[in-house]
């Protein structure tokens, strides 16, 4: 039990916890009444799951959890989460008289031999023992009641940045880090991140000290919705199809990647960087090269270990890039689904087959009032098309002209298509590597450079 106290003594111990409160967290500032999001970059001390840690903090909800760490909302609530890993936990923070709050603030019930510091350290020390304790009323943290309920004042700010809207990160120096580092992870101008946090010497952080990170908000009419998607996926098909089949010289590209897509003001594509590109005669089918160039994750199968290409190698391509623009998700990228690591490729196939296909996509496009898809019929007819143009035997991937049909028909003509197989590139789930920290690693490759094996000529 807290013993009494005289009220002279209690009234100036809260005074400085008031005032220590507000010293520890000057970087994050309330101007004005506002509501918004806000999140902590949280390293947890043990080894958790994704239920206990929404059960600690109780400041959002699982799908919030997931879809900030990249997550499908699948994604089984007993997920591991290993010591140390680096996860994202959102929260609403509500600023109120220029005090910041979370609106639902995380709390801790005291457990025997708990102490103040102990506490702290469940939340990563992002608030001081003597923050939670002028939350709580706490009068002398040396003394805590057996059950009593603590507050978790998580700090938190809904203030512009440089006329902009921002989402505050509060985010903990590591040993390792350094200004240019924190800046390039979650893409802030060094400079912002040093002003808004009262750092003039980038040298002077210090290891536990808690930056105010103000990540620039989307700007939503920036986002290429479906229909806009749905453009780009066909008139890439039409020029490939003028490549291959209209043009007077069938022309193989070699090197169909994201990157060798350029949007111009009214999001038209244009397929760029034929360097690599070659001439076919009207009776070649294919042509067999020992110098393999082009970009791993959108290689055909045969192509990268056989050097044999054609028209259908560019289709093998075609049909990643339209998986990549339907999920969001680069092909190199190395993706958790239960536990198990997965190419794209691997990932499509296996939600494909369960029937849970439409989780994978891209969470920023459009849904209605129930949450359902719109156009979610053509969304799942161009997956289908995307997988059969993605199908190892070149034989049974279709023409362009075919691809074109097929996409921008509508619903009747995907109705009728063949179902597919395995896509070239799968592995089987018991041999993909386990990753340890779980979530959506870097990418094995960024796709931004082409690989050639040279040879003298």
């Amino acid at each position: 039990m807290v013993p009494s106290f005289s009220s002279s003594a209690a009234a100036i111990l809260l005074l400085f916890l008031i005032l220590a409160s507000s010293a520890s967290a000057t970087n994050f500032t309330c101007t004005g009444p506002a509501t918004c999001q806000s999140a902590i970059v949280y390293t947890p001390p043990a080894a958790t799951t994704y239920i206990e840690l929404l059960s600690s903090f109780e400041t959002t909800t699982l799908r919030d959890l997931f879809d900030a760490n990249g997550l499908p909302p699948s994604t089984p609530s007993h997920t591991a989460i290993p010591a140390n890993a680096t996860v994202i936990v959102p929260f609403r923070c509500s600023c109120v008289a220029g005090a910041n709050r979370p609106e639902s603030q995380p709390f801790h019930i005291i457990q025997p031999n708990d102490n103040m510091s102990y506490i702290a350290a469940q939340f990563d020390d992002f608030v001081t023992y003597q923050e939670i304790a002028a939350a709580s009323n706490i009068s002398n943290p040396d003394f805590l009641e057996v059950g009593q309920e603590l507050w978790i004042p998580l700090p938190c700010s809904c203030d512009q940045v440089e006329g902009n809207n921002v989402t505050h990160f509060a985010y903990k120096v590591r040993a390792a880090d350094n200004v240019s580092k924190i800046a390039a992870r979650f893409g802030v101008k060094e400079s912002t991140l040093l002003k808004i946090n009262g750092i003039t010497d980038p040298k002077n952080l210090t290891q536990g000290q808690i930056l105010d990170v103000p990540v620039p908000d989307r700007d939503k009419s920036k986002e290429l919705g479906w229909e806009k998607r749905f453009k780009i996926i066909i008139e890439i098909a039409r020029g490939l199809e003028y490549l291959h089949e209209e043009s007077r010289l069938k022309i193989i590209h070699r090197d169909l990647k994201a990157n060798n897509i350029l949007l111009d003001s009214d999001l038209t594509p244009k397929i760029s960087d034929f360097g690599l590109a070659k001439l076919f005669g009207e009776d070649q089918s294919h042509v067999v090269t020992n110098r393999v160039a082009g970009t791993y994750g959108y290689m055909a199968p045969e192509y990268a270990m056989f050097g044999q290409y054609s028209v259908k190698s560019d289709v093998f391509s075609f049909g990643v890039l339209i998986l990549e623009i339907i999920t969001g998700r680069r092909s190199m990228g190395s993706f958790n689904d239960h536990e198990q690591s997965f190419s794209l490729l691997d990932l499509i196939w296996q939600h494909w087959n369960s029937g849970t296909i439409l989780n994978l996509v891209d969470p920023s496009l459009s849904r209605d009032a129930g949450g359902q898809l719109i156009q979610r019929d053509q969304l799942l007819g161009c997956i289908h098309v995307a997988l059969l143009c993605v199908q190892e035997n070149p034989a049974d991937r279709p023409k362009l002209s075919a691809v074109t049909m097929m996409i921008g028909g509508g619903s009747n003509s995907t109705a009728s298509l063949n179902p597919p197989s395995r896509p070239a590139f799968c592995m089987h789930p018991a041999d993909a590597t386990r990753t340890a920290a779980g979530g959506e690693p870097a990418a094995a490759s960024a796709n931004r450079v082409s690989l050639t094996e040279l040879q003298p000529r």
